[in-house]
């Protein structure tokens, strides 16, 4: 609770009502917000698809990658070992 301790019990309740009314203002601009959003999403049923398409093949994309960067570490580290390199860091 905001603490005013000149004020009169009678603004500090003002004010409360004030700030509870500009925040439910807010509230309700962003129900405002949230039903277009769904709104837009419900219009066009392929944009949720295609997200999570490009969403699995992002996924699949990162685990290659991580896969690649595994095994060019391992060969990295055979070619070390060919050429007598010394694999431990002091």
């Amino acid at each position: 609770m905001i603490n005013y301790p000149d004020a009169e019990p009678k603004e500090r309740l003002e004010d409360l009502i004030q700030k509870t009314r500009e925040i439910h203002r807010g509230l309700r601009q962003n129900l405002v917000n949230l039903r277009q959003n769904l709104e837009e999403l419900f219009d066009q049923p392929n944009l949720l698809t295609e997200m999570v398409s490009v969403k699995r093949d992002a996924e699949l994309r990162a685990n290659n990658l991580e896969s690649e960067v595994k095994r060019l570490r391992e060969d990295l580290e055979a070619l070390k070992e060919l050429l007598g390199l010394d694999l431990k860091k002091p």
